[in-house]
């Protein structure tokens, strides 16, 4: 089984667990395309880890916590997990990532991503699954690279 199936076997496997553990979230799907040089980095450096898992943290303000990385600000978490985070670890990692301490609220949204290869487009898409949930901030000092900021923050997905 190549790493095309895996990937979707994966995503199918944690979206069904997902599914029997919360009532009901949105689920979307994308397919990205990205050039030859991109798809291959990724293939290898995320292929095996199809779930990526992020925290939307809001504070009493109503402003959500973002973490800046080489300039672009997303969402905290773990990413290219080979197995998706449950809540209590995922607040600990996140915790550590950025100084806050949050409570999972549930489950937001789900988006299944496709990522196919631009220069060849024969090359098999391979299959992500970033998984959001809803945290509320409970206390901390922010971590250098983590501020709280207006509007929506939308999950970073390494692989783009």
């Amino acid at each position: 089984m190549g790493i095309a199936e895996r990937s979707r076997a994966r995503v199918e496997d944690v979206l069904s667990d997902l599914e029997g553990s919360y009532d009901s979230f949105p689920v979307n799907q994308t397919t990205l395309t990205v050039p030859e040089e991109r798809y291959e980095r990724a293939r290898r450096e995320y292929g095996e880890g199809a779930v990526d898992t992020y925290l939307r943290i809001a504070n009493e303000d109503g402003e959500v916590l973002h973490v800046t990385d080489d300039g672009q600000a997303g969402l905290p978490g773990i990413v290219g997990q080979s197995d998706h985070a449950v809540e209590r670890d995922l607040e600990r990692r996140v915790e550590r990532q950025t100084g806050v301490e949050c409570s999972v609220d549930g489950l937001e949204e789900v988006t299944i991503a496709g990522l196919g290869n631009a220069d060849a487009p024969d090359d098999p898409t391979y299959y992500r699954l970033l998984v959001v949930y809803e945290a509320s901030y409970q206390c901390g000092d922010l971590a250098e690279g983590v501020e709280w900021q207006t509007g929506t923050a939308e999950p970073r997905p390494a692989f783009v």
